[in-house]
This record gives structure tokens, sequence and C-alpha cells, in this order.
């Protein structure tokens, strides 16, 4: 007898979760792999991230089990090799008979707001704004951390270490991050800090839990730093909502992103923010796994 599953997939910027689940709900299996967007750790860690998910989630199926559609919502789907890396990542493995590729934003859509209109914003190692009206998805933000991301954690750190670089030259505003941020590589001066995360690698979003904690603290630079995040996400909002034609009051907002999870001054300027229209939102749950939107996408269409 052959077993019927499904492979939902979230391939974010700072990690990559996959889950096998049986087309009736019957079981279930997680797979996790390292960061997943192409962009920013380059395509060739991007796909061993996905295949070392994969491994672990769809390692052990046989030939009488059918992975009839599989979902991938990846962060960076707009770069030219992405669906040839997702492809790569199967080599070896059982592929779907269905695979479809979409942005990270879809699939946290689905998650937290199913097929209803409303908002999502988005903010982890990126960010981004999806609203869903009369007049289709409108989309905002989402490009990156080149020209930077409204409220992500790559963009908010980088600012951060713009302070606390300035702040040592004596030439910015006192910060406590000139010396809570070299304390995360752990060296002791800011000088030292970005020679240490050249020669380490990787993103500079690592200091996010460092600046919420300033800015918990009671520092002043990074309290604004995360306010005027929240502020420009409700600014994208905005504009999103009215291109969508959506109407209020009412409007649901839901939020996903381990940024707005968990940097609770970005998110209460964000809240804040939107009440400035009255009674215009209404703001929805946290989409704490965005992976149930693949699954659910994937769903849809092994059952279509």
């Amino acid at each position: 007898m052959i077993s019927s599953y499904i492979l939902g997939i979230d391939m974010g910027g700072t990690a990559t979760r996959s889950l096998l689940a049986g087309l009736d709900h019957s079981s279930q299996k997680l797979g996790l792999g390292g960061p997943g967007n192409p962009y920013r750790v380059g395509v060739d860690e991007a796909c061993r991230s996905l295949h070392t998910a994969l491994e672990a989630c769809i390692g052990g199926q046989t030939s009488t089990n059918s992975i009839e559609a599989c979902c991938v919502g990846i962060a960076g789907r707009s770069h030219p090799q992405a669906e040839a890396l997702v492809k790569r990542a199967f080599n070896g493995l059982q592929k779907p008979r269905d695979l479809l590729i979409r942005n990270d934003l879809d699939i946290a859509l689905v998650a937290g707001l199913g097929a209803s209109e409303g908002v999502l914003v988005l903010a982890g190692t990126g960010s981004g704004v999806v609203a869903r009206g009369p007049r289709g998805e409108i989309r905002k933000g989402g490009y990156g951390p080149l020209p930077g991301d409204p409220g992500g954690g790559e963009t908010l750190s980088r600012v951060a270490l713009r302070a606390a670089c300035m702040a040592a030259d004596g030439v910015g505003p006192e910060t406590s991050l000139a010396a809570s941020l070299p304390q995360v590589l752990g060296v002791t001066e800011v000088r030292e800090l970005l020679r240490a995360l050249v020669e380490e690698g990787g993103g500079a979003a690592r200091f996010m839990p460092a600046v919420c904690q300033a800015a918990e603290d009671g520092d002043r630079i990074a309290i604004e730093i995360l306010s005027q995040g929240g502020r420009e996400l409700a600014d994208l909002v905005h504009t999103a909502v009215a291109e969508a034609d959506l109407q209020g009051p009412g409007i649901q907002v839901v939020t996903a992103g381990g940024i707005l999870g968990n940097a609770r001054i970005l998110r209460e300027a964000l809240v804040a923010a939107l009440a400035e229209k009255g009674d215009r939102y209404q703001f929805g749950s946290h989409v704490d796994e965005p992976l149930w939107g693949a699954v659910a996408i994937a769903r849809e269409a092994a059952l279509a």
C-alpha cells in the first residue's frame, strides 16, 4: 500500500525547516538546516542547508511512500538561481511529484490569514509587508540588506553598528552598544569587532539580541533604532493597505518573524503607529511557525 505525503519547507535568513506530513494528517517528521537565503549566504550554502533539512525529513522514504506535493517558501525567491538550488537539494533523495517554490512572505501570509483579507507584517533577518484585499496582494519592502529592510534584523543591526562606531570615535551620542556589541564576538573594542565580523563571516543580524537588551536596559540610541524600525514598518502597512483597497475599521493585521516576535519595543512602536489611525486596524496573532503555511499550500496542491 502506498502512503501519500506532503512536504512544507521554510528557508529563512537564519534557519531552514522542513516538515513531512501525511496527506491524511496522520504523521509528521521535522528536518532542520542552516540559513537558506541565497542572497545572504550564497547559493551553495543555501542548497546545503536545504539538503540537510531534507535528509533529516525524507532521507528514509521508500518507493512505497509518495510525496504528492512540496511547497518551498524561500527568503530570496527572486534570486536567479533560487529554483535551481531547490531542485539540486533533492539530489539523492525522493523528489515530490509537484514542486511549488514561493516567497517566504507567501507561506507566512497563508499561515497567518489563510484565505482571508488582511495584512501580514514580517520582520526577521529581513522584512516585508503583504496586504490582501479587493485589488489582490500588494507587497512592500523585502529588498534585502543592500538598500535595507525596515525593521529587519540585518538592517537594524547595521544601524546599531554604525551608532557604536560613531560613539567610539566620539562623533556620535554615547551608547552602551559600543561596549555590548563587541562582546557578542568575544572582543572588547568596536574596531576589533569589525575585523572579527569579517573574519568569522555571516550577517550582522546576530547582534539583534544585544540591541534589544540595550533597549530594554534604557539605552536611548537602541530604543530609537527599534522604534524607528517599527514606524517604518507601519508606513509600509499604510501604503500596502491603500493600494490593496482594504477598508477599515478592523483591518486584520498579523505579524511573523523572530524580530517582531521578540523585540518588544519594535513591536510596540509598530502597534502605536498603526493605532494613530484609530480603529482602522485590528491586531491578530503572531505567526510563530510560517512552515504551516507551506504545508497548507502543499496540501491544497496535492488535493487539487
